[in-house]
């Protein structure tokens, strides 16, 4: 049973890592690559034609949030391991 939830755990964190890179290249894309150019938080690239705003920071603080979670469902199921051989013994 251990074994299910410790590898269940990883799959999770795994998934959630590869969230938190995505949710990091949304945060590139829309925010870091437009930072230096906002005037009164807005700039309207006009090749796209497509306005961004600086409130596109909220890509890196989920980024961030989703890369905790992850390094924390990667320990607790390596937590779940030593524990179980530590019964064992």
């Amino acid at each position: 049973m251990m074994t299910v939830l410790r590898w269940a755990l990883k799959i999770i964190s795994l998934f959630t890592f590869g969230f938190s890179v995505l949710s990091a290249w949304m945060f590139y894309v829309f925010y870091l690559k437009w930072a230096w150019v906002f005037e009164d938080g807005r700039y309207f690239d006009p090749v796209e034609e497509v306005v961004y705003e600086d409130t596109s920071f909220i890509w890196g603080v989920i980024s961030f949030v989703l890369l905790l979670l992850s390094v924390v469902l990667w320990l607790v199921a390596s937590k779940t391991k030593r524990g179980s051989q530590g019964n064992k013994g």
